[in-house]
């Protein structure tokens, strides 16, 4: 009976501990607009969701106070809330053979495995790719290995995290390089034909926010790729490692203001980086499309030796 007592004290104190944490945590997360750490919380919607969940089950079983269960129901519904438009099935055609497959891959610059990269990108099928944190040595091992495959190459490659590629089966029709800020950020512009229509393609891996002048520096960026993508009239697609997540306040205003929507609606949304662990995992390498494309599929991908996954989605114009 006392050990019975005692694991009952220890299991409500967790589920009281991790549910006020994971509530406080999402409450916070909508003062985003006013502090970039708030901001930063966004990030973890889906763990928010599975933990409070967890604790609302755990809770009714050992009959924690019915207030503090519709404290912690209140946080998780808010976080569905979030995730409700990835998850919920969204009526679409059947992918036929005149689809589009393009890649977002941030491949780490201290990732020396080439090998499990090139193979990737060959059985990834993919048109178009997007390469961020690419390094001149990489770029020229995938050039070499890969040139029957993309034989076209846009090619900011450079020392460092600001590298940026966009390799391709598709030829360019005109390319434009965008840069940002005095540290090397920049956006890459493309447009090429496919089907007999002309489409631009724009690739970008804003600042990471770990303080908050780089938050804010982030935040600058997205506005000047919004700023640009406002004014197109072309089928566009936004793709790249963004250091944010789609719920972010950089996100959410570029959602806004413009006619992109995220690829992943209705095929559920996962983290696509993480730092150690799944469980620090956060969704924040996105493909963007205009209203013109219908996405046939999407998906995160395999390891490939980085701290992202791939992202890989099938597109059609109608």
């Amino acid at each position: 009976m006392i050990y019975n007592t005692v694991v009952l004290k220890v299991l409500t104190f967790i589920v009281l501990f991790l549910g006020f944490s994971f509530s406080i945590m999402s409450f916070a997360s909508l003062l985003k607009p006013f502090y970039w750490l708030f901001d930063v919380l966004t990030h973890f919607s889906l763990q928010y969701a599975l933990a409070l969940a967890l604790c609302v089950l755990l809770g009714l079983v050992i009959g924690i106070r019915p207030y503090l269960l519709g404290l912690f129901a209140v946080a998780l519904v808010m976080n569905l809330y979030f995730l409700f438009p990835f998850f919920w099935p969204r009526s679409r055609e059947e992918a036929n053979s005149n689809v589009l497959r393009v890649v977002s891959l941030n491949v780490l610059t201290s990732n020396q495995n080439y090998e499990k990269i090139t193979t990737y990108l060959r059985a990834s099928n993919a048109d178009i790719v997007l390469l961020s944190e690419i390094e001149p040595e990489l770029m020229t091992v995938i050039k070499t290995s890969l040139a029957d495959l993309y034989p076209h190459v846009y090619n900011e490659a450079m020392e460092g995290t600001h590298g940026l590629a966009f390799i391709s089966r598709l030829p360019f029709v005109k390319t434009e390089t965008v840069i940002l800020d005095e540290r090397h950020h920049r956006f890459l512009t493309a447009e090429l034909e496919w089907q007999g229509k002309r489409f631009k393609i724009y690739g970008s891996h804003p600042h990471a926010p770990l303080a908050g002048r780089w938050a804010r520096s982030r935040n600058e960026e997205i506005e000047v790729i919004r700023e640009h993508i406002k004014q197109e009239t072309k089928p566009h697609i936004l793709l790249g490692d963004f250091n944010a997540s789609p719920w972010s306040t950089p996100m959410a205003q570029l959602f806004a203001q413009t006619n992109l929507r995220h690829g992943a609606l209705g095929f559920g949304i996962y983290p696509t980086w993480r730092y150690r662990t799944m469980l620090l995992g956060a969704p924040i390498d996105h493909i963007l499309v205009s209203e013109d494309w219908q996405v046939s599929a999407y998906k995160v991908q395999r390891d490939v030796g980085s701290d992202h996954f791939p992202v890989f989605a099938e597109l059609q114009l109608p």
